[in-house]
């Protein structure tokens, strides 16, 4: 199954200046984690009220299944991108590990009752 590597980041500084940052240097460190797969970037506009969100930018790397992602996460280039948040982006990082779900269609498509 999939997994994704999800950094959540919050607006600091100027975002022209971070959105350079992170576009030529830090998925640069992302593309060497080793069997790193699809990248995408989606910068937030609103939250679903309409209002200013809380994040910024959403990046998200894919994995095959969980044990690629652990040598990733265990790995060289990990410690550069860990360093490189640090200077760019401390304290306004966020870091997911998410899991698709092979959920049916019917599954999918059920209400569910909290």
């Amino acid at each position: 199954m999939a997994v994704k590597l999800v950094y959540l980041f919050k607006k600091i500084g100027d975002p022209l200046e971070f959105l350079n940052h992170h576009n030529n240097e830090f998925l640069a460190l992302l593309r060497d984690l080793p069997k790193a797969g699809t990248i995408k970037v989606s910068q937030v506009k609103a939250d679903s009220y309409g209002g200013d969100p809380v994040y910024f930018l959403i990046t998200e790397v894919t994995f095959r299944n969980k044990n690629l992602l652990e040598k990733a996460l265990l790995s060289y280039e990990n410690e550069k991108l860990s360093k490189d948040i640090d200077k760019f982006a401390r304290g306004a990082t966020t870091i997911m590990i998410t899991e698709e779900l092979d959920l049916d269609k019917e599954t999918l498509n059920k209400k569910t009752r909290f």
